[in-house]
């Protein structure tokens, strides 16, 4: 089976699935049980101001950077508050100057610690 761009996974994600986390309490899950499914992307020649637009019409908090259908980055929306305060110019910037990379990739399969239900 050939890899696929299936999902994601932040910080917030993370946070989220594994607060309170307790030593002998936290069971193993496949990350597919906490990742983002709805995997928003662009180009690396796209805009930083067709990212922000992108993000706020699908109401997602980061979008994933791909070249021959392969991720090769990651633009959050902490990224875009810190260009904001540096004056960056969303207007020309593109993303594959911008983006945050390289990409992580890990099979859907993988376990990650979550805390029991």
């Amino acid at each position: 089976m050939s890899p696929c761009l299936c999902g994601y996974n932040t910080h917030g994600n993370a946070g989220r699935n594994i607060f309170g986390r307790i030593r002998g309490l936290m069971e193993l899950h496949a990350i597919n049980a906490i990742m983002s499914k709805d995997v928003i992307t662009l180009g690396p020649d796209e805009s930083l101001k067709s990212a922000v637009k992108k993000m706020n019409f699908h109401n997602v908090s980061c979008i994933v950077i791909v070249k021959d259908g392969k991720p090769i980055g990651i633009l959050t929306e902490r990224d875009i508050i810190f260009m904001k305060g540096n004056n960056v110019e969303f207007d020309t910037v593109l993303l594959q100057s911008v983006m945050r990379s390289p990409v992580i990739a890990i099979s859907e399969e993988t376990e990650s610690p979550r805390r029991p239900t």
